[in-house]
């Protein structure tokens, strides 16, 4: 909780030697617009930018590997959203209550997407899931959207038994 609540915050550039932010830790700073996160960084914690009301965008750096529980939950202006091909761990509602796109793609290197994680997108259509994916957590908002999975991957099987709509593609070079 080191600087949530923090109203007069509206910048953060975190330094490379970071490798994680912690649980809170800038949550409800309803004036931060720009972040920019150092080059070693790996874990997100619990609900470590939730509420942060005027975030438009972010990117993060190759080395991120977890994005915990409600990491960006209720940025409700956050709409670009660029995951690294680092990323394994998606946690539960870590982008629930975005303002999000209509065409999200998680990078192939995801492994486990956690539950609502992008829970109320009003404008999201399509979302791409790698065959990288072992492990999907209950996602029922995706119910109204169409998935892009590739044929026969885990992905295909979760749509499969939630009766989601869903596109495949075939792998290339496989």
């Amino acid at each position: 909780y080191a600087f949530t609540k923090n109203a007069q915050l509206k910048e953060i550039s975190f330094p490379d030697s970071l490798d994680e932010i912690g649980a809170n830790a800038f949550s409800y700073c309803y004036g931060l617009t720009n972040i920019s996160f150092g080059s070693n960084l790996k874990t997100i914690g619990t609900g470590a930018f939730s509420n942060c009301k005027a975030l438009t965008n972010i990117a993060f750096k190759n080395s991120l590997k977890n994005i915990g529980f409600g990491a960006f939950q209720c940025c409700e202006n956050l709409e670009d959203i660029l995951l690294p091909d680092s990323v394994e761990l998606i946690g539960d509602y870590a982008f629930n209550n975005c303002k999000g796109r209509e065409y999200f793609e998680f990078p192939a290197s995801v492994k486990k997407i956690g539950s609502g994680v992008l829970g109320n997108w009003e404008s999201l259509r399509r979302l791409k899931i790698p065959a990288s994916v072992q492990e999907i957590e209950d996602n029922n908002a995706w119910a109204k959207i169409t998935l892009i999975i590739e044929k026969g991957s885990y992905a295909e099987e979760y749509a499969r038994q939630k009766g989601f709509k869903y596109e495949t593609y075939e792998a290339v070079g496989r």
